[in-house]
């Protein structure tokens, strides 16, 4: 602490700008002390419940000091009840196996909101929260306390689907999207985000339960774009490998996506048909992305079906057909040049 102090004093006005060579040893020793002193942090939060966030500190001992103040010589430390947060960023870099036991963790904790399907965004905080700050000023379910934050609960959704627990991701899919929640209880518009949803936990009146709150366009958005950018192209749809551009998208997606007849769209002023067992998605904003899944399998798990011929149409009308796992080369380079009004992908 004292360490930190003394650095955030020397650069509180900035740098001056000096440069000096560092050796890669010297670097290399800096770094691993730093990881090593985050992973025994991280060690220290990891409790049988989860992960411990944050915690509060009480002066154990002390001395008086002149002006009236003190002088903290022991802290004691206490942890707090446990929020979604930790869990976010733990599952963000998490092993495969990792990643489950975080996961059954928040199910068994009271962060899962059982009577919504939903994550709260912490825990009760006991008789002490308004100790807290200002998250104890609001009842347990509404708003900062207890509620289902949607910025946050759609962070560990995102989470829980880049960390491999995509069939957990379906199966619940119609509680943790309120796209598909029932717009009775969600009480607005269903494509319209909300700042929190009141959880459960609102004893004051439970016909409130699951109602949107405040309507937001802002973080939830962004945390529902990214989910749905990895569920249709995966993590890395563009790779640059061996000196080539490649266009390899990895969709997560569940067979009751594809369509089942037939259908007429209008994307971008242009008349287009989607083929039966289709889904589409628009791609850097001005291509038509269609999947088309005749087995009308999972994309995810062990039956998987993947990218194995791709249709290519230009603006001009011309037609090309690529077969294997991926584009390449110029292909993909047109692809990001926006140069393919549609682009087909055969999954099997």
């Amino acid at each position: 602490g004292a360490l930190k102090e003394t650095y955030r004093n020397k650069v509180f006005m900035g740098f001056d700008g000096a440069e000096h060579n560092l050796s890669v040893t010297a670097a290399g020793n800096f770094l691993g002390t730093v990881s090593g002193y985050l992973d025994t942090a991280i060690s220290k939060a990891k409790v049988p419940e989860g992960i411990i966030t944050y915690f509060s500190y009480e002066a154990e001992q002390y001395r008086e000091i002149e002006g009236g103040k003190a002088d903290v010589t022991r802290f004691r430390q206490q942890p707090l009840p446990l929020f979604l947060e930790g869990f976010v960023h733990a599952l963000r870099i998490a092993e495969p196996d990792e990643a489950r036991s975080l996961y059954d963790a928040v199910r068994n904790s009271e962060l899962f909101d059982v009577k919504l399907g939903m994550y709260r965004v912490n825990a009760p905080l006991g008789e002490n929260a308004l100790d807290l700050g200002r998250i104890g000023v609001f009842n347990y379910g509404w708003l900062e306390n207890g509620s289902i934050f949607l910025h946050m609960h759609y962070k560990f959704v995102l989470e829980m689907v880049r960390s491999g627990l995509v069939k957990e991701f379906y199966d619940d899919i119609d509680k943790l999207l309120v796209a598909f929640r029932d717009p009775k209880e969600y009480g607005r518009n269903p494509v319209e985000n909300s700042s929190f949803l009141v959880s459960s936990g609102f004893a004051v009146d439970p016909r409130q339960h699951g109602r949107g709150c405040v309507a937001r366009l802002s973080g939830a958005t962004v945390e529902f774009l990214h989910l749905w950018t990895h569920l249709f192209l995966g993590a890395a749809p563009f790779v640059f490998e061996q000196g080539k551009l490649l266009f390899r998208p990895a969709p997560v997606l569940a067979k009751s996506f594809f369509s089942t007849q037939e259908q007429v769209v209008n994307p971008f002023g242009v008349e287009e048909i989607l083929p039966t067992d289709s889904a589409a998605c628009a791609v850097l904003g001005a291509t038509l992305l269609v999947y088309i899944n005749p087995a009308r399998q999972d994309s995810f798990g062990d039956a998987a079906v993947n990218p194995c011929r791709y249709h290519l149409v230009g603006r001009d009308g011309s037609t090309q057909t690529v077969e294997g796992r991926h584009l390449e080369g110029q292909a993909a380079e047109s692809l990001r040049l926006g140069q393919f009004r549609r682009v087909d992908v055969v999954l099997g």
